[in-house]
């Protein structure tokens, strides 16, 4: 290998390096508690508004989800990858991930998460573990217009 071949080689390197730096997911809120508005939907789970984005959407909290789910309905379907996970029922399944830049619910904000495409319900996208576990929540029901 010439030289110039190892210099594409290591600019190559180094630009993969940045890319992933960027997409590390990161979680900040100016408060210790985030308090979170909700309300019921007619199924009996709680429903709550999250700004995905640009696009304000209906997601409801599973607190036995691992996965953060966007709606299909969304714009963002650029699969990242696929990850093989357990549904509700224990079987395994295979769910596209894209790579979601920006999500604020009530004052946390969350980049760069990788979620799942919810295509089993196609209104709704999922609050699950991935976020419900970095901060403390604070559900308060109340009617969401």
């Amino acid at each position: 290998m010439n030289i110039r071949g190892v210099i594409i080689l290591c600019l190559t390197l180094v630009f993969i390096q940045g890319c992933k730096q960027d997409r590390k997911t990161s979680f900040s809120t100016p408060k210790d508690v985030i308090e979170i508005p909700f309300q019921y939907n007619r199924e009996g789970f709680i429903l709550t508004k999250v700004l995905v984005e640009k696009d304000t959407m209906d997601f409801i909290v599973d607190t036995g989800s691992t996965l953060t789910y966007i709606p299909y309905s969304a714009d963002i379907k650029d699969v990242d990858s696929v990850e093989r996970v357990f549904d509700a029922t224990g079987i395994n399944k295979d769910v596209s991930k894209v790579l979601v830049k920006d999500i604020k619910w009530g004052s946390l904000s969350v980049r760069n998460l990788s979620c799942g495409i919810n295509e089993e319900n196609k209104n709704y996208g999922v609050i699950g573990g991935d976020i419900l576990h970095k901060k403390e929540i604070r559900l308060l029901k109340c009617l969401l217009s």
